[in-house]
């Protein structure tokens, strides 16, 4: 039966990979504190916890949320970055590789769906979440705004146009708004 503080432990991991689009499960092996404390600098940074657990506390959480196809990669030691942002962690290793060389990435979980390094390495080519939401609110304002354009020449329901471009502008300009936010190093 397992212990009261490893449930507790698995109940947290559990928690944490629920909360994360993607975790990049590394082997940090070689690694001094000094270089340990500066790659979790840099990875806090971007927004991507990086935490050791156990192998086997990691196999459990991962089972518990029908995660398949991970064990192949717990062995030895494990560190897991975590994060909303699917491509942080990939991009924070890409550019630390140099200073980090003993880092290895074994694989990820992207949602429920384990992914190996490859894939991983994938992940920097893909936008962050905050340019997604520039890209969707570009996306959104574009043709709403030639549709009111269109409709502000027709008597009848020009108002209702002019008040339709209005909204659209203003949710578009608050996405925008909430990207740059996050962008900001104060956030």
């Amino acid at each position: 039966m397992p212990s009261p503080a490893n449930e507790q432990k698995v109940q947290e991991i559990i928690s944490k990979l629920q909360d994360a689009e993607v975790v990049v499960l590394t082997d940090y092996q070689g690694l001094d504190v000094t270089q340990i404390t500066e790659l979790r600098r840099r990875l806090r940074e971007a927004d991507v916890e990086f935490r050791v657990y156990k192998n086997t506390l990691l196999r459990i959480a991962a089972q518990s949320l029908d995660i398949e196809g991970l064990d192949p990669y717990l062995v030895g030691p494990t560190a897991i970055a975590l994060s909303k942002d699917p491509s942080a962690p990939a991009k924070v290793f890409k550019d630390s590789r140099s200073d980090f060389e003993q880092v290895t990435i074994k694989s990820g979980i992207l949602g429920k769906q384990v992914i190996g390094p490859e894939d991983v390495d994938a992940l920097v080519n893909m936008p962050s979440r905050d340019q997604l939401y520039s890209m969707v609110a570009n996306g959104l304002q574009s043709p709403i705004t030639r549709l009111a354009s269109a409709l502000n020449g027709a008597a009848p329901v020009g108002p209702m146009a002019g008040a339709l471009q209005s909204m659209i502008s203003k949710l578009a300009n608050g996405l925008r708004a909430v990207a740059e936010q996050q962008d900001s190093p104060a956030a």
